[in-house]
C-alpha cells in the first residue's frame, strides 16, 4: 500500500522529535554555524529521516527513489508539491529510447550500438551551436540499455507497444528527428489512470516498495546546510504546517525544469515572448533557486536550450498554455502559412528542428496548418491521421479548426491578408503542378517518407486551418553536477550530501534531445544518484556560500488563478436537479447540480475525458467546496487549472439553467 502520509501521521511518527524541535540553549560543546544557529531557534511542527530525501516525484526521482532501496536504503521519503506523482509524464504519452536492448533483441534487430546511440544524440544536441556533454552522454547511453532491460522486466514487458509494419516493437519516431536506427519505445499504460506507461509502472513499484515514503501536497521551501558544511536537511510546508525532512546519506533533487513558467523561459531565451508552455504549474524551476541558495551553480549557458514543438494547440481558457496537437496534414499535402498569409518553411523537412525554429521567428509565434477533405484522408490512410482524428474531427476541438468553403472566406476567419494568402496557395499549387522543387527545398517529386506520405494540391470543396504556436514541455539549463550527478558549485566542487537527477540538470544534452531522452534521461540519472548517494562517503569542512548569480524570487511570483464571476448568483434559482455540458480535454465534460432552497446541495461530474492524474485533485475536491460555499467564486485547484475552470464553468451555467 502507498504511504502517502497526511500530516497526522506524520505527527505521530515524530512525537519527541517535534517536542525537541525548538531549542533555547546549545550545547556549548558544539561549534554551531549561523545557518545552523538560525535552525536551532526554528519550530517544527514534525521531523522526519531517512536514508535518502528525494524531492520531486517524475521520472528521475521515482527513478531515484526506487533504486536508492535496491542499492540499500532502509528508507526512502519522496517529496511532491503537487497532489499527484509523475511530473511532465503527465504530459507526455512517455517514449523511451536505447540501443543494444533486449527490445531489439527480440525484434531481431541486432546492429545497433551505444556508440551510433551516443553519436545520433550529440548530433541532434550540436544545432545551433549547442554543446552537449560527452561525458554525461555516455553515462546516458550506457543507462539507458540497462534501465530500459530493468523496466522490461519489471513488466514493461506485458504493456501494448506501437508497432511497425514489421510488427517490430523497436520503431523510428517522426515526431522528432529520425534516429539512424530504430530504438524508439511507445508503450500504451494499462489503465486511462496514466497517460505514460513509465509512470504506471514506476508509481506501481512505490507503492509496492515498504521502504519508502511518499508525501504529496508537500512542498520543500529551503536547503539547511549543517555544522559539517553538508546539505542533508530540507525545510518543508505541508498543510500549513512546517516540517523537517533529513537524509542521513544525503539529498536528490528531482524537482523537473521550468517549462511551466514562462517568466524564466523568456529570462534567458529570445523567443520566450512567444512560446507557449505544456509545462505543468509545478515545473516553475524553483528547485533551481533551492540549490543556488546553498552554493550550487547555474549552467547558464544552457538556460536558453528550451527546444520547442512546432505543434503547440493553445489553451483557449488560458491564453499562453497549450499541449501537443497538430493535424500532421503538412505531410500529405497541406502547408503551413503565417499571420501574413505567406509559407516560411519547408513543411516536409525531416530535421524537426528547421520547423521549430522557423515557428518561433514568426510573427507572435503563429503558424495556421491549412488542408483540405483530400489531405485529411490521406494523412489517415497512411497512419499518421491519429490527432487529426481523434482530436480535431471530434465535437469538442471544433473551436480550434476553422473551415471555409473558399479560400477568400478561410483567410477573412483567420484575418490573413487575402490576396497574400491565395497568392501563396497559387504559388504552391504550381509547384506540385511541376513536380519541382520549391524555393524552401520542399520536394514535389512524389518521394515516399515518414515527413511526405502523400503529395496534394490545396484546393476542394472545403478548406480547414488550425492556429499553432510553439510549445515548450521540457527545458535542457539547469544546475551543473559532475558524472556521479552531485551538485556543484560555481568553483566545480561538489557540495556534500546535494545530488541532482533529471530536467533539474542543465547542459546534459546540447540544444535539443533526441527521441525518448526526455524520459530515459530522468529515469537513467535518477538510477545514477542513487547509486551514488548509497555509496559515497560523505565529505566535511566544506563552506556553504550562496551562489553569486541567485535567481530573482519575482520570476516565482505565480499569477493568481481564480475564477471570480461578478455575475454569479443563487438568488432566483429554482430547487430540482440540473446538467451542463462543456468542452473537456479530449472530449465533453458533463456536470450534474442538484438545488434546494437557493442552495446548491450535491454537484457530480456525470463524465469527463480528463487526464485522471492531473484532474483527480480538482474532481475530487472542488464538488464538496462548491456546496460549502454555495458558491464558484473559488481558486482554482493547483496543477489542475483547466478541469477546475471546466468544472466550475458548468456549474454556472447549470445555475443559469435553473433560473429559466
Amino acid at each position: 500500500m502507498k504511504k502517502i502520509l497526511s500530516f497526522v501521521m506524520i505527527a505521530m511518527l515524530a512525537i519527541g522529535a517535534a517536542g525537541c524541535a525548538k531549542k533555547t540553549e546549545k550545547d556549548p560543546e558544539v561549534p554551531v554555524s549561523p545557518n545552523e544557529e538560525e535552525q536551532e531557534q526554528t519550530a517544527y511542527d514534525a521531523e522526519l529521516s531517512a536514508d535518502v530525501i528525494v524531492v520531486g516525484a517524475g521520472a528521475a526521482g521515482l527513478s531515484a527513489a526506487i533504486r536508492a532501496a535496491e542499492y540499500g536504503a532502509e528508507k526512502v521519503i519522496i517529496v511532491d508539491k503537487m497532489p499527484m506523482t509523475g511530473g511532465s509524464l503527465n504530459t507526455t504519452s512517455g517514449t523511451i529510447s536505447g540501443a543494444e536492448t533486449i527490445i531489439q533483441e527480440l525484434d531481431g534487430l541486432t546492429e545497433d550500438s551505444l556508440e551510433s546511440y551516443k553519436e545520433d544524440i550529440i548530433a541532434e544536441g550540436s544545432k545551433l551551436n549547442g554543446k552537449p556533454n560527452e561525458e554525461l552522454i555516455d553515462l546516458y547511453v550506457s543507462g539507458a540499455q540497462k534501465m530500459v532491460n530493468w523496466m522490461w522486466e519489471q513488466g514493461l514487458s506485458d504493456n501494448e507497444f506501437t508497432t511497425d509494419k514489421e510488427g517490430h516493437k523497436s520503431v523510428f519516431a517522426p515526431e522528432h528527428t529520425l534516429y539512424s536506427y530504430p530504438r524508439s519505445y511507445k508503450m500504451k499504460p494499462h489503465t486511462d489512470q496514466y497517460k505514460s506507461a513509465v509512470h504506471e509502472l514506476l508509481d506501481e513499484m512505490v507503492k509496492k516498495n515498504p521502504n519508502i515514503e511518499l508525501l504529496l501536497n508537500t512542498e520543500v521551501t529551503a536547503l539547511l546546510p549543517n555544522e559539517k558544511g553538508q546539505v542533508l536537511s530540507a525545510l518543508a510546508s505541508s498543510e500549513g504546517k512546517t516540517l523537517k525532512l533529513t537524509g542521513t546519506k544525503g539529498i536528490i533533487m528531482a524537482t523537473g525544469g521550468y517549462s511551466g513558467n514562462p517568466k524564466l523561459m523568456a529570462e534567458f531565451n529570445e523567443y520566450g515572448s512567444v512560446i507557449i508552455t505544456g509545462g505543468l504549474p509545478s515545473a516553475d524551476g524553483q528547485g533551481l533557486r533551492l540549490m543556488q541558495t546553498v552554493g550550487g551553480a547555474l549552467d547558464v549557458d544552457s538556460m536558453g536550450w528550451i527546444p520547442t514543438y512546432p505543434m503547440g494547440l493553445e489553451s483557449l481558457q488560458i491564453p499562453g498554455t497549450g499541449r501537443i496537437a497538430t493535424t500532421k496534414t503538412q505531410f500529405a499535402g497541406g502547408i503551413l502559412v503565417n499571420t501574413k498569409g505567406k509559407r516560411f518553411v519547408n513543411e516536409t523537412d525531416q530535421d524537426n528542428v528547421a520547423r521549430e525554429v522557423a515557428l518561433e521567428k514568426q510573427p507572435g509565434g503563429v503558424q495556421y496548418e491549412i488542408y483540405t477533405d483530400k489531405i485529411a484522408a490521406d494523412i489517415i490512410a497512411a497512419g499518421q491521421g491519429g490527432m487529426l482524428q481523434y482530436l480535431f474531427m471530434t465535437d469538442a476541438f471544433k473551436p480550434y479548426v476553422a473551415s471555409a468553403s473558399s479560400l477568400e472566406e478561410l483567410a477573412e476567419k483567420l484575418d490573413l491578408p487575402k490576396d497574400e494568402f491565395l497568392q501563396t496557395v497559387s504559388k504552391y499549387n504550381e509547384s506540385v503542378e511541376e513536380k519541382s522543387t520549391d524555393e524552401f527545398g520542399r520536394d514535389f517529386s512524389e518521394p515516399k517518407a515518414p515527413f511526405n506520405v502523400a503529395i496534394n494540391k490545396i484546393e476542394g470543396e472545403t478548406f480547414y486551418a488550425v492556429r499553432i504556436r510553439p510549445l515548450a514541455i521540457i527545458t535542457l539549463g539547469g544546475i551543473k553536477t559532475n558524472n556521479k550527478m552531485q551538485v556543484l558549485d560555481e568553483n566545480g566542487t561538489e557540495i556534500p550530501g546535494l545530488y541532482a537527477a533529471g530536467e533539474t540538470v542543465g547542459g546534459i544534452w546540447g540544444r535539443y534531445i533526441s527521441s525518448g531522452t526526455g524520459v530515459m534521461g530522468p529515469v537513467v540519472y535518477g538510477d545514477i544518484a542513487a547509486e551514488q548517494i548509497m555509496s559515497t562517503t560523505l565529505s566535511e569542512g566544506y563552506t556553504i556560500k550562496e551562489a553569486s548569480n541567485i535567481l530573482s524570487e519575482d520570476i516565482f511570483k505565480k499569477e493568481t488563478a481564480e475564477i471570480t464571476p461578478s455575475d454569479f448568483t443563487m438568488a432566483g434559482a429554482k430547487d430540482g436537479t440540473y446538467e451542463a455540458e462543456v468542452d473537456g480535454q479530449e472530449g465533453k465534460m458533463t456536470v450534474q447540480i442538484t438545488i434546494n432552497t437557493e442552495k446548491i446541495t450535491a454537484v457530480e461530474v456525470l463524465s469527463h475525458h480528463e487526464t485522471a492524474t492531473i484532474a483527480a485533485p480538482a474532481l475530487d475536491t472542488l464538488p464538496d467546496l462548491i456546496v460549502k460555499e454555495n458558491s464558484i467564486d473559488l481558486d482554482t485547484v493547483s496543477g489542475a487549472t483547466l478541469t477546475s475552470k471546466r468544472l466550475l464553468e458548468a456549474v454556472k451555467i447549470a445555475v443559469d439553467n435553473a433560473k429559466k
